[in-house]
Parts: structure tokens; sequence; C-alpha cells
């Protein structure tokens, strides 16, 4: 069985993210940009995973920005850091 969320699934992938879950804890979350990440050779390899990157509007004007890292398999979250300014 391959994976859910291929290169060419992004589309599928962005619609799926999990944006209300996740903002639950994080803030209202804002997607700014979604990429697949080849985990080789972007010519040989078709594993790899997809990085979000998103920003919260705090109610004192303070932006924050997060990375998130999705696996390709399931789209399961597996890391969120934050991004310095």
């Amino acid at each position: 069985m391959g994976a859910k969320y291929q290169q060419s699934d992004k589309g599928k992938f962005t619609k799926d993210l999990p944006i209300a879950s996740l903002s639950r804890f994080l803030g209202k979350l804002q997607v700014t940009s979604v990429e697949f990440v080849h985990g080789g050779y972007a010519e040989i390899s078709v594993l790899g995973f997809w990085r979000v990157v998103a920003k919260v509007e705090e109610s004192n004007g303070t932006v924050l920005k997060y990375g998130l890292t999705f696996e390709q398999f399931n789209g399961e979250l597996t890391s969120i850091l934050a991004i310095p300014k």
C-alpha cells in the first residue's frame, strides 16, 4: 500500500490538514505555505514529507510562525517548531 499524500496530491493534502484541531492548541492558524520535501534525491526518491508553514496573530498583534511536518503515508503530524523572527 502506498502513500496517501504523494507529491502530486498537494491539493488533497492541503484540504485534509487538521487546522481546526491544531488551532485549539496553537491559536487560529493561517497556512502560508505547503511543500513536499523529498527524503533523498528528487529524481529517484518518492519518499519524503510535507512541510507546512503557518502563522498565528495573537490578540496583542504579535505574529507567531510555526513549521509543521507531516508524514506522507497517512498525513500524520510529526513535528511542530516555532520559527524565530
